[in-house]
C-alpha cells in the first residue's frame, strides 16, 4: 500500500511539474542574467575548460619531469633509482607528447573537419 501511494504521489508531482514549468534557454538567460558571452555549453568548454586544463597538465609535467630529474641526479648509481628516474623521465616525454599531439587535433584538426569554434589559441 505505502509503494502504490509513493508511486502516485512522484507520478502526480512529477506530472504537476512537466506542466507548470516552462523551459528556460540559453537565450533567455543571455538576455535576463547578462550571460551573453556564454552561447553554448561547448563554447564554455572551449574557452575556459580546455585551455585551464591545458595550463594545469603543463604545469604537472614540468613538476614530473623535474622530480625526476632530481631523482636521476640524487640516485648515486644504484641501478634500481636510475631505473626508476629513466621510466619517469620516459614517462614524462611520453605525456608531454601526447599533449603536443592532443592540442594540435584539437586546434587544427577538430576546425579543418567542421567544428569552426573549438579553437584554443584565439
Amino acid at each position: 500500500m505505502i509503494k502504490k501511494l509513493a508511486f502516485i504521489s512522484i507520478t502526480v508531482i512529477t506530472f504537476i511539474n512537466i506542466i507548470f514549468t516552462h523551459p528556460v534557454y540559453a537565450e533567455d538567460l543571455k538576455k535576463q542574467y547578462g550571460f551573453g558571452w556564454i552561447t553554448s555549453l561547448g563554447d564554455v568548454i572551449s574557452r575556459n575548460i580546455v585551455p585551464a586544463g591545458f595550463e594545469i597538465a603543463g604545469i604537472a609535467l614540468l613538476f614530473y619531469i623535474v622530480i625526476a630529474a632530481i631523482k636521476y641526479m640524487t640516485s648515486g648509481g644504484d641501478k634500481e633509482a636510475v631505473a626508476s628516474a629513466r621510466g619517469m623521465i620516459t614517462h614524462s616525454v611520453i605525456g608531454f607528447l601526447m599533449l603536443i599531439f592532443l592540442f594540435l587535433f584539437l586546434q587544427y584538426i577538430l576546425p579543418a573537419i567542421g567544428l569552426k569554434n573549438f579553437i584554443i589559441v584565439r
